[in-house]
């Protein structure tokens, strides 16, 4: 307690106080840089599996490449870039 009032009195004086742990410690620089460096768990934010993704990706292609066909005046099929998800329509 006696320590904590000299430190109180020399901050009200308005004196340089050194933190109270002015100690160096290497340990605690080391842990602090190796948890920089690790790589993060990844999150997957995607509802998605990687093979809907895919053809969600295939389907986005086909589209770009049917409204280029469109501005050259080809014609495209009425499936393209279309993406059926299991409806009934399917047999």
């Amino acid at each position: 307690m006696e320590a904590y009032e000299r430190r109180m009195n020399a901050l009200r004086q308005g004196e340089f106080v050194p933190p109270p742990d002015d100690g160096y410690d290497p340990a605690a620089d080391l842990k602090a840089i190796s948890g920089a460096h690790k790589k993060k768990a990844v999150d997957h934010d995607s509802y998605l599996s990687r093979e809907q993704l895919q053809e969600l990706r295939r389907v986005q292609q086909e589209r770009v490449e049917a409204g280029k066909m469109r501005l050259l005046g080809m014609e495209i099929k009425q499936t393209m870039g279309v993406r059926m998800d299991g409806s009934i329509f399917e047999d």
